[in-house]
Formats: structure tokens, sequence, C-alpha cells
């Protein structure tokens, strides 16, 4: 307290610095006015943040120095915020073991001056000296400093080192830095280091006298703050908010079954705390981007590490294989029976699946739904007759009970298994008609007809591991299960080893019959649906479904599935892609980017972020942007928690369980397949494909 009777409140602002790059800065209140000035604060200062602590770590100095202003009313000079900021920074930035630092000011009461104030002087009052008249700069540059509130304020810096020679080269540096904000008219000076002045610097006190009058925005020049980003370049920090309280753990208390953990808190205000990405936020949609290396595998790991140990249904599909082989290595034991692993490069027991398989009521729209996969991965090389007979070919399978997508070229060549087939389905108004056309082209029409269709399918049938993937008819697993019961469903699409076309073909079809599956789960009443997380790798290459992409996540959303869609840059995205993304997952997390998208996602996170703030960030350093309570918070920085290690299952082992509990022998496959095509021969040397026309 400052006056004559001690009864104005003081303010003390501390800027401290510990070894290890701790920075801290510190608000130290009067009582009196602790319950209204930090509203008053943060109302003007945008994301700053206020935590009241209990135990304050605040090493006592070795010794100390007083700062002192040469003139009570010039003012000092107010453009070098930042490079004070940033020299004060780089000194706590370095510090070595054993080493603190600290820069104080305690702030008095306001002063409401309208005359020029002058330091008292014994010669001057008796006439000894000269009265020097004041200029018309003078009465400037007073009107200048008095065009802002006034406050009386008292510093002092200090230091602490492993010798008093150590400790005041440290003070000497910090005094440096301040004296950035010295004019031609108002110098501030550093006094002495001493140790008999450190107890006034560890209690704050402002003393008999004040080292000089400052406005508001010399104050903001002189106490260190990173106001308007100064000091990010030095910290290696961005614009910093921190995580919503509600989504905040201590790392000794985090709970997988009820919140999924994003990483670490990195704001000041959070040490020691997790941030958490709650089910309910999940379920409106996470959108991950992040090169590689940047630590989006890491994530996404975490993620699912949680989601697995709270026994939730997930489906994770990625082109590498690395994110299922580190899931695979984490499945306790009591969920080793809900593992399916789906990798089209086996060719023996073969997990597989049918995208033709379904209702015979929803016949046309599987056929609708691969017609449109088809044009999205091949466009204009699909002419309109060859799309016409590629849609009823395969309305006739998917309305045939025993067909899969092995049998497209089949049909369209072999005539005894497409009358097999037509018989079958027995449709006298559209498919006989149509196929009753298809058999009276001529040889060569028929080819010019059939042969962009072959030329794509049989890139991927004619492998043996594909054809037996997508040749089951009745698949031993169905994606209905995932909604059904708790399931672990994880597709490595091994990009490496089947080409990234197939690779694409695989992953689109998938996604497509997963998406057919959450539909069905329409007629489950809401209360029964257990929540089911999703995550898809490099999403550009697989989301290509015939609905609105907003559509989907709105229906996702509401039939209780969590989408989460990463990939690496957002040139990946396809515009309609693009925006769908960014407008519906409500959840985001930015790992460094590229250059040319760091003012993109700048805006796209919002909270006042711009390019430079998202270029600062680290390995394993991320924005990120969470739904909370139907409001997106502003984006706040974590760090990624590294995995420990541990294995709790061996993934050869649960891969092996997988096959003998959902995979099909695969030459017993490839026998009932040709039995299929072939009818009543079933000699070794049975005919398959097209058979040749009989002459009369």
């Amino acid at each position: 307290m400052v006056g004559w009777f001690k009864r104005t409140p003081a303010v003390a602002l501390e800027m401290r610095g510990l070894s290890g790059g701790d920075v801290r800065w510190l608000v130290g209140l009067d009582h009196r006015i602790a319950r209204e000035l930090p509203g008053q604060l943060q109302a003007q200062l945008p994301g700053l943040v206020l935590v009241p602590l209990d135990h304050l770590k605040r090493p006592t100095p070795l010794v100390a120095a007083n700062a002192k202003l040469s003139s009570l009313a010039d003012p000092v000079r107010t453009d070098m915020t930042a490079s004070v900021t940033a020299g004060l920074l780089e000194i706590m930035n370095t510090l070595k073991r054993g080493q603190s630092v600290v820069v104080q000011w305690v702030i008095g009461a306001k002063q409401s001056r309208r005359t020029k104030p002058e330091a008292f002087s014994i010669a001057r009052a008796l006439g000894l000296v000269a009265v020097v008249k004041e200029t018309t700069d003078d009465r400037r540059l007073w009107k200048l400093k008095t065009a802002e509130q006034l406050f009386l304020v008292r510093g002092r810096i200090g230091a602490r080192a492993r010798s008093p020679e150590s400790a005041r080269l440290l003070v000497r540096r910090l005094g440096e830095a301040l004296q950035l904000v010295s004019s031609s008219r108002a110098e501030l000076w550093i006094t002495r280091a001493i140790a008999r002045s450190v107890h006034q610097l560890d209690q704050a006190e402002s003393g008999n006298r004040w080292s000089g009058i400052l406005n508001v925005a010399e104050l903001a020049s002189v106490v260190g703050w990173p106001v308007d980003g100064a000091g990010s370049s030095v910290t290696g920090r961005g614009r910093q908010y921190p995580a919503p309280s509600a989504l905040t753990v201590p790392v000794d208390a985090r709970d997988q079954r009820t919140s999924r953990v994003l990483g670490a808190g990195l704001h000041p205000s959070q040490r020691n705390q997790l941030v958490t990405l709650p089910v309910e936020s999940a379920l409106h949609h996470l959108h991950v981007v992040g090169p590689t290396g940047s630590g989006k595998s890491t994530l996404l790991n975490q993620l699912l590490h949680a989601d697995v140990a709270a026994g939730r249904s997930v489906f994770v599909l990625e082109p590498r294989g690395d994110l299922v082989e580190a899931i695979l290595a984490g499945v306790p034991a009591d969920r080793r029976k809900d593992v399916v692993v789906i990798e089209p490069g086996q060719a023996e027991m073969v997990v597989g699946f049918n995208p033709l398989a379904g209702s015979a009521e929803d016949a046309e729209q599987r056929a609708d739904h691969l017609l449109h996969l088809f044009r999205e991965l091949y466009g204009t090389s699909l002419g309109p007759r060859s799309a016409d007979v590629l849609m009823h070919a395969l309305v006739a399978l998917s309305r045939s009970n025993q067909s899969t997508l092995a049998d497209l070229p089949v049909i369209l060549t072999n005539a005894a298994f497409r009358r097999r087939v037509l018989a079958a389905v027995n449709d006298p108004l559209v498919l006989a008609p149509f196929f009753s056309w298809y058999d009276g082209l001529s040889e060569a029409e028929r080819q010019q007809v059939i042969s962009p269709v072959l030329n794509k399918t049989r890139a991927f049938l004619s492998r043996t591991a594909i054809r037996r993937l997508l040749g089951q008819a009745s698949p031993r697993f169905a994606l209905d299960e995932l909604f059904q019961r708790p399931r672990i469903v994880l597709v490595n699409l091994n990009t490496g080893v089947i080409g990234e076309e197939t690779s694409q073909m695989i992953g689109a079809l998938l996604v497509t019959q997963l998406w057919q599956a959450m539909q069905r789960r329409a007629v489950t009443p809401a209360h029964q649906r257990h929540a089911v997380m999703v995550v898809i790798d490099e999403v550009q290459q697989y989301l290509r479904l015939p609905v609105d992409l907003g559509d989907m996540f709105a229906q996702a959303r509401g039939l209780g599935v969590g989408l989460t869609v990463a990939h690496q840059h957002m040139g990946q995205l396809p515009p309609k892609m693009r925006a769908g993304i960014i407008a519906n997952a409500r959840s985001r997390v930015v790992f460094r980017p590229s250059a040319e998208d760091s003012s993109t996602l700048a805006s796209v996170l919002g909270g006042g972020l711009v390019a430079n703030d998202v270029s600062l960030l680290g390995a394993h350093e991320a924005y990120a942007e969470v739904l909370v309570n139907h409001r997106p918070s502003e984006p706040f920085l974590i760090r990624t928690l590294q995995p420990d290690g541990q294995a709790l299952s061996d993934p050869t082992d649960l891969r092996r369980e997988s096959s003998a509990r959902y995979g099909v022998d695969g030459q017993a496959l490839d026998e009932e397949l040709r039995q299929r095509w072939n009818g009543n021969d079933a000699r070794p040397d049975g005919r398959i494909g097209q058979q040749p026309r009989r002459t009369a």
C-alpha cells in the first residue's frame, strides 16, 4: 500500500525466468482490488488468463538493483516494446541450472496532473540555480505523455546464480534490455546490484520514493509482457490461449473411459494438465491436418487407444499400416476377440467383404453407389454407354444372393453365367430387355462397350489377393457388427504392396459399405446406439460417397458416429470436400503446416491467429480447437504424448486370431468361384470367361 497513510492499494507485476526456459508472468494484488482488477485486465487484453496460485514459486535473488527514470515528465520510447520483451526472453531462455532472474514493477496510485512535475531541488528553491523556462517542445511532450493514464511506478531487477559476480552480470544484461526504452530526454538507468536491495524486491515494497511516472503505454514497454505477439520468435510459440477448463485434467488423474486425451497443455497456466477431447465433442467430428513426421499418427494412436480401452467400437482405415500396428500392440486382453483385421495383401485365410451384399430392396442403391465410385475414380474414361452397361450389370449382381464384385467381368463376358444370374433375378421389365439388347451386339460392338469396364476391374480383380478379398459372397464378418456390438475393425490398405490405385478402390469400397451400414443403424432406438469412432487417414483418397458431405457428417452425428478425418495438407482436398470438412468438422487439430497452408489454417482456426503463429509449431506440437458446450473454443496449444512403448498384445497373434475367426480359405474360395462361373461344369479345365458362339 502507498500514500501518506498507506491506504492506496498497489499492484506488483513480475516477469520471472527460471532455468530450462521456464518464463512466468506474475501479478500481485492487494486484497481490496483482487476481485475486480483481474476482470478489468482481461477485458483490455483478450486472451489474458490469470490463474490464482496457492503455492507461489519465487526464488529469492542473490542481488537486486533499482530501475529509475531521469525525468518525471518526459516520455520514454513506446516503440521498443517488442524489442524489450524479446531481449528479456532471450536472457531467460538461456539461464543455466541454478540461475533465475526477475523484473519487477510496483504500480502505485494513478496521477491526475495538469502541470508538468519537477523533481525537488534545494539549489533551485534557494535561488542558486536559474529556473528553466518551459518550451513549446516541453509542453508537447507532456501533452503526449498525459494522453493516457499516469501511474507512480517502482522498478527493480534481481538475479540468482552460483556467485554474486554471475548474478550481477545477469542483472546488467536485464538492465541493458530495459534501457532500450530510454529516449533523448528520459533515460532509464540501473543502480548497482547489491544484496541489500533483495528484501524490498522480495516483499514488492514501494519504498519511500518512486522510480518515476509512466503512462499505460510506457508501462507496457517495460513489464516484459508478450503483448501483440512480442517475444514469440524467442519463445518459439505463437499466440496462446488456454484450453477450456472443461477439457483439462491433472496428469495423474487421466480417465480414458470418459474422455480421449489430445495431449499436454502448453499454456503457462496449464502446466501439468492434460487436454481431453470428450466423446460428446468427438461425435461432432474431428479434422486433423499434419505433414509426415509432425505427430499426426501419434495423436490418432493416442485417441484410438483411449477408445479401445473404453470398450468402444472403432473403425480405422489407413494406407501404410503403421497406425494399425500400433493399435494392435495396445489391445488389452479383454478385447482381443473384438479385433477384425482387413489387409488386402493377404492371399490365405482372407478376411473379406462384399460391396454387393444386402437386401433386394436396396440393390439399386448399392449399384448407384458403386457406379458413382467408378466415375469418381476413373472420370471421363468411363463413357456413357460403358456406364450404362456397368449400371445394369451391378443391379443384376446386387439382386442376386450369391454375387460379388469379382463376378463383374464374368457377367459381361460369360453368356451362360449371365443367363443364370438373370434367371435368378427374374426382371422382365428392365434387366431382361437391356441384356437382350446387349446379347444382340456384335462381338466388336460389345468389346467396344465393355473394354473400359474390363480394363479397370481386371487391374485389381486379376490379383489373387484382391479377388479373394472381394469374391466372398457371404463373408464371415459384416460391417453391421460394428454398430451392434463393440468391434475393433482395422484396415491396413498396404499401398506399398497392392499399389495406390487398387488401395484407393478398396478403401473407397469399404467406406461406401460403412456408410450403408451406418444408415441401417437408423432403425435402432437412439438410446441403444453406442458410440462408434471412425478414423480415416488420407481421407481424400477414400471418401467418395454420392452424398453431400454436410449431410453425411450430420447423419453420422445423429447416428452416434464420430468421424476423424486426417490428411497432410489442404491442397490434397478437392474444393467441395475441403469446404465440407471445414464447415462440418467442429473440432480441429493442426500440426505445423507447409508455408502454403499457414495462412489458410490460421484463418480456419480463428482466434486472431496469423500464418506466423502456426509456423512456429514444433514437432508434435499443434493448435487445437474443440467444440465445448456447442461452441468452438479458441485455438490452444498442445503437445501430443509419446507412447510408453509397452505392448499389451502381439500384433502377429491378433492377426492370426482375426484370420482364424473371420477369414476364408483362399483355395477353397477359388474353387467356389470357378464352379459358380461355370455352372454344372465342375471339371478342373472348365472354361471361365466368354464362351464362343455356337454355329448352326
